[in-house]
């Protein structure tokens, strides 16, 4: 997968990503977290819904989409990530978080 950063395309595997969040000045790139690089992409949170696998990535907020793969805690209003990273999950996603996570654990 490519994402648009700068005046560049840069490849990353799509597994690699452990969430992706809405910048908060502008709303018009994302940061994408990986275990080696944050990016700053162009790419709007629509790009990343579009083309990311449905399996394994969930949009908890309006500003996050996470990689179930790196959940170490889920709770009521919030998922914790590897490397401690707190990620919200809004009323309006909670329903569709937690479908998506009892359906990741129990592999269907």
């Amino acid at each position: 997968m490519f994402l648009k950063e700068n005046n560049a395309s840069v490849r990353i595997n799509a597994s690699d990503i452990i969430y992706i969040e809405i910048e908060p000045i502008g709303h018009r790139k994302t940061k994408v977290v990986t275990e080696e690089k944050t990016y700053i992409s162009s790419n709007k949170i629509a790009f990343w819904e579009e083309h990311l696998i449905s399996s394994l990535f969930v949009k908890t907020h309006k500003s996050y989409i996470i990689n179930m793969e790196y959940i170490t805690k889920y709770e009521n209003d919030i998922v914790q990530l590897d490397n401690n990273y707190n990620i919200p999950v809004s009323r309006n996603f909670k329903s569709a978080v937690h479908k998506a996570f009892v359906r990741y654990m129990t592999g269907m």
